[in-house]
Formats: structure tokens, sequence, C-alpha cells
């Protein structure tokens, strides 16, 4: 086998690896766009907590708050009647956002309509909760005490 040989092979094999370096990228891209996609999905119907909790990362409190402001009357129900038992970390956060689905529904039954307790209330809630950076340190307690707070003043409020 003769250099030109060599060469020519060399230079197949590195154009080779390019284009499978450039297939690998767009395939990683591919993987993440849709990740992102699916992410914002569980976002916005109230998933989050439970997707991030499913996928071994560490929960924010304030995303705990993502399906109370997000989720619908029946995710709320759900929620509420579950016997479930969460294992480590998130076991009170899980427990508390039954008892803050509970009061919510309370609410919704005496009057108030989800969608507006959400739009008005919830999310802005989880927003301000999210801006917030001293919320990271919060354990379910308090957690629970601050949106009880949020959703007992909406309940006291004069009726016009």
């Amino acid at each position: 086998m003769t250099p030109a040989f060599w060469t020519a092979a060399r230079r197949a094999v590195q154009r080779w690896h390019r284009g499978l370096q450039a297939w690998w990228r767009g395939r990683r891209a591919d993987h993440q766009a849709h990740d992102l996609a699916a992410e914002c999905g569980d976002y916005l119907q109230g998933r989050l907590a439970d997707r991030q909790a499913r996928r071994g990362e560490s929960v924010s409190p304030w995303a705990w708050t993502n399906l109370l402001a997000h989720g619908t009357s029946a995710d709320l129900a759900r929620e509420r009647d579950a016997r479930r038992y969460a294992l480590g970390g998130d076991a009170g956060f899980v427990r508390a956002r039954a008892v803050l689905a509970g009061r919510v529904l309370e609410m919704v039954a005496a009057g108030d309509r989800l969608d507006q307790l959400q739009r008005e209330l919830l999310q802005p809630l989880e927003s301000e909760l999210a801006r917030r950076s001293d919320v990271e340190l919060w354990g379910p307690e308090q957690w629970l005490a601050s949106v009880l707070r949020v959703l007992d003043e909406h309940s006291r409020r004069p009726l016009i």
C-alpha cells in the first residue's frame, strides 16, 4: 500500500469522524430540545415537582407550588386523596402539597373559581417563590405555612 493510499484513507476516516461528531451533536441537540419541551409541558400541567423527583433531581420548594398553580381540579383531587408515600426529603413536601390541594378545593367549593385562583393568586405566588433565593432553604413546614397564609388572606378578603 502506497503512502497516497494511507493519506486518502486517513482523510476518509477524518471525514467519517467529523460526520459522526456532527450527527452526535445534532442528536444530542434533538434530545435536549425534546427534554426541554417535555419539561415545559410538565410545568404548564402542574407536574414539574413530580418530574424532578422522578428524575432524582433536587426539587426546590417553589416547584411544589406548581401543581396548585397549574393543575386541574381533578389533579388537585387526586393529590388530596392520594395515599402516596415519598421517601427521603420529599415526603414532607408531598404531604404538605396534599393538604394545600385540599385547601384549594375547599375554596373552590366555597365559590372561588379555580382558574381565577390560579391566575390571580397561585401563579403569582409560584413566581414570587421561584424568584426568592431564601426559599431554597425552606423545609416543608415553612412552605406549607407560607402558602396557607396566602390562601387564608385571600379567603378573608371582603366581598364586594
